[in-house]
């Protein structure tokens, strides 16, 4: 089978037809046409879940007619030229881009956390807790600024409180992820209208997601959701000077696989067992397609082991202990072999996206051993002198053989600096 899911550079065409003709596949099995989603209250559909999954898959056809602009403006660009105004179009479409990714991303991690609560009872309390929070805004904000009460909206919010204490009674409160917690740990009952802010709620979704939904929501909050909501306020103060048609493209592809995962979780939430159709392939593509699980260990859980030598945002050093969070992401504990970025810090700590293995102690670690034999037969060999010589060696190749400049995208000066070495060596020997 071909897999379906394009990369950043493949045609954007694809991402449009998944957020168009996959919405409009999925919305074939809701049995609810418009005229009734918005002409009839929630409070008014027996099937609250066609009901959400029909708001969802709105939202995922207003994104595709979004990326369908984003497209045409994508071929009207001008080159990457960096002036004042070609910087500030790339920069108005990518906050515009942002908008989409920070709502889908919200839409992502409620339809994750759905699958654990999938009920109409859920749904159902959900909307009217939402709805129960909309009404005291309003109340509130009429008393604020008009300094009266409108008792139709205090009649609404009498009856949707009955609606709410009813439906828990069906429910258990422990299972409304929606819920604010207390301070003892409990949950509030939805006629508090505490909602889970967001930066919780992706908490809970990162603990159940898949590798896969992790990588698509961005594995930790701020690159979820904290990095977009920077292009929804003034950026006065970290402007990007390097914003180009890339970056257009990176959202046009962060949006399409927001919209991949959406639409495949709306199938598993309906129980849709058909094997035909967009959808379907897409979803089997998600369950074979290793590449996702592979870039997401490559960037929270790569293969780096306790004493493996590793570049650590950009400096040569030694990991001397790994730890690992709840969510299963690695940081590693390392020690620079060479001089500190800062003096005072000998020893720090790093997300694994900022790690990159150099090379494993376990696979030179019998060569050095071997070679101190070799050239110095009579010297005692422990795990201590081996150790060493691995550390000289590392710190060696790094700052003499090359590797520092080739690391840093400078293969010129990395072949100059092999060429010094290597006339070094052979001076030396014939000394």
């Amino acid at each position: 089978m071909t897999d379906p899911i394009p990369s950043e550079k493949q045609d954007k065409d694809l991402f449009v037809s998944y957020c168009l003709r996959g919405a409009n596949e999925i919305r074939g099995l809701l049995h609810l046409d418009d005229s009734n989603y918005t002409r009839v209250f929630f409070r008014a559909h027996q099937n609250a879940r066609n009901y959400y999954i029909y708001g969802v898959l709105d939202e995922i056809e207003k994104s595709g007619v979004a990326l369908m602009g984003y497209k045409d403006l994508l071929q009207d660009a001008s080159g990457d030229s960096h002036d004042r105004i070609s910087r500030n179009v790339f920069g108005s479409i990518v906050d515009q881009q942002m908008v989409w990714v920070r709502k889908l991303t919200e839409i992502l991690a409620e339809l994750i956390l759905f699958t654990k609560t999938n009920t109409q009872e859920h749904y159902k309390h959900y909307f009217h807790i939402h709805h129960l929070v909309a009404l005291k805004r309003a109340i509130e904000d009429t008393k604020e600024y008009f300094a009266c009460e409108n008792l139709n909206h205090r009649y609404q919010l009498d009856e949707i409180i009955k609606d709410i204490q009813l439906l828990e009674t069906t429910i258990d409160l422990a299972s409304c992820w929606y819920l604010r917690l207390r301070k003892g740990g409990n949950k509030y009952s939805g006629i508090s209208g505490k909602i889970l802010p967001f930066k919780d709620k992706i908490k809970l979704a990162y603990l159940q997601a898949t590798k896969e939904q992790k990588l698509a929501l961005g594995t930790t909050y701020n690159n979820a959701y904290g990095h977009t909501s920077q292009s929804l306020h003034p950026n006065l103060v970290e402007s990007d000077p390097d914003i180009s048609s890339k970056d257009i493209e990176s959202g046009i592809a962060q949006i399409g696989l927001l919209v991949m995962h959406i639409l495949a979780l709306c199938k598993k939430l309906l129980g849709d067992k058909r094997k035909k159709g967009l959808i379907a392939q897409l979803a089997r593509a998600f369950r074979t397609n290793k590449y996702p699980q592979k870039a997401f260990n490559t960037r929270v859980n790569p293969t780096i082991k306790k004493g493996d030598f590793v570049i650590a945002y950009g400096d040569v050093s030694q990991v001397i202990k790994i730890n690992r969070s709840k969510y299963g992401y690695r940081s590693f504990t390392v020690r620079y072999l060479g001089k500190p970025p800062l003096p005072d810090i000998p020893v720090d700590s790093f997300p694994a996206m900022f790690v990159r293995k150099f090379f494993a102690r376990k696979v030179i670690a019998d060569q050095v051993r071997s070679k101190i034999k070799e050239n110095t037969p009579d010297l005692k060999v422990n795990n201590r002198t081996v150790s060493d010589a691995l550390r000289k060696t590392a710190l060696d190749m790094w700052e003499k053989v090359g590797f520092k400049e080739k690391y840093y995208g400078r293969p010129d000066l990395a072949q100059k600096k092999i060429e010094d070495y290597l006339k070094e060596q052979k001076s030396k020997k014939n000394i």
